[in-house]
């Protein structure tokens, strides 16, 4: 089968994708129009483009993602070639599909173009992943998938919600005569290992619509306001977000215009309640952190003066042969050094031996990991809704403590 070069999506600054970000901070999207439209998508994002490609190949073969093992997948200029890994990732997503649908009772739409304009805003629309629109069952799902490692939930999710809205406007059906039929919204996340899956009916989907357009609607107003939360993780305008610039002097220097950095709070002088403002932030300041560090790192190198810093050479990387099969020759036939000197031999890892015995032969897979050690999980703060239970602490069964 021919290889195939994905054209990049067009992504406006109040895209669905984008929508849980300027749902809860209005005032995202202005940042993104001053960082301008040529900035870059990341790694993930690109190998995400790739996976969503090679599953609507899937969907639309009827073949498994195994038989696409060797075809390669350009997005943004980088070329992609499907292993097994990829693959497997894949064929995840696509058995959620159906574990998500359930009977194949109607038809199923695939990177529909959807218009927004009566949801986001003029001229808006979006490309949803899937739909699948069941008459006999008065049903209709849409479905995104997420390659990411960060859970992402349906329940209320904007960007669900947007192609919702943009679907049936596309597919001409009156949502006040649909009260009875049921509005399913999944997302297939691999790394998560089910489906996470909502549903509500007519009367709450129209609820749910009305007030996203006026969340929508905030994002447009000049003065809309910049508001910090976890949606931040996502969102590219972190290095000159005024915002986040407050929050982290205010958490970090007690200092929200950044005038003195010499004398950082000290972690040892706050209060229990004082340390539960900042917990919460920490995630987020670590990331505006990495993003400063990569935007004025950019800026300088395409001829932004920064006063008193410049950007250097890091360090070399590991040096590695230019051609081993030319190396191994030089070396055994020219110059006669004997093999137990040219090579080395490491035995597998336990990862790697899973992947090798696990589905094969579990039976040989049983008796390795009896022989198999693993460092404790260190510690670390977690909210009291996180799902591990608390670690046990020398004052709990110590009334004297």
């Amino acid at each position: 089968m021919a290889d195939c070069k994905h054209d990049e999506r067009a992504h406006s600054l109040r895209s669905p994708s984008k929508a849980p970000i300027y749902t809860k901070c209005p005032g995202a999207p202005r940042l993104w129009e001053k960082m301008g439209a040529d900035h870059s998508s990341s790694e993930a994002a690109r190998l995400g483009t790739a996976k969503h490609t090679l599953i609507e190949m899937v969907l639309q073969s009827g073949m498994d993602a195994d038989d696409f093992i060797g075809h390669k997948i350009e997005v943004e200029g980088q070329t992609y070639t499907v292993d097994a890994d990829f693959a497997k990732d894949v064929q995840s997503a696509y058995d959620m599909v159906w574990e998500v649908i359930g009977d194949d009772d109607g038809r199923m739409l695939l990177e529909l173009r959807v218009p927004l304009d009566n949801i986001v805003g003029p001229g808006e629309s979006g490309n949803l992943d899937l739909a699948y629109l069941s008459e006999p069952r008065k049903r209709v799902t849409i479905l995104d998938h997420k390659f990411g490692r960060k859970p992402v939930k349906a329940e209320q999710n904007p960007s669900l919600l947007a192609y919702m809205g943009g679907l049936l406007d596309a597919q001409g059906m009156d949502l006040d005569a649909m009260s009875d039929w049921t509005f399913t919204f999944a997302i297939a996340q691999p790394a998560q290992g089910s489906p996470s899956v909502w549903s509500i009916d007519g009367k709450q989907l129209r609820a749910e619509l009305d007030g996203l357009r006026v969340m929508c609607a905030a994002s447009y107003e000049p003065d809309a306001a910049l508001v910090m939360g976890n949606h931040c993780f996502f969102c590219q305008a972190k290095p000159i977000c005024p915002e986040m610039q407050r929050e982290v002097g205010s958490l970090v220097f007690d200092d929200p215009g950044f005038d003195n950095l010499d004398d950082p709070i000290k972690p040892d002088e706050l209060t229990p309640e004082a340390a539960a403002k900042v917990l919460p932030a920490l995630g987020a300041i670590e990331q505006w952190i990495d993003a400063f560090r990569e935007h004025w790192q950019a800026q300088w190198l395409n001829g932004v003066d920064i006063p008193g810093w410049k950007v250097v050479e890091g360090r070399n990387g590991a040096r590695q042969w230019t051609d081993k099969k030319a190396v191994e020759d030089m070396m055994a036939n020219k110059f006669r050094i004997p093999a137990k000197e040219m090579y080395t031999q490491n035995l597998v890892t336990p990862s790697a031996a899973e992947k090798l015995l696990s589905e094969k032969s579990p039976r040989r897979w049983a008796q390795l990991q009896e022989m198999i050690k693993q460092s404790k999980q260190k510690p670390s703060l977690a909210p009291d809704d996180a799902p591990q239970p608390p670690m046990q602490r020398a004052t709990d069964d110590n009334p004297f403590a």
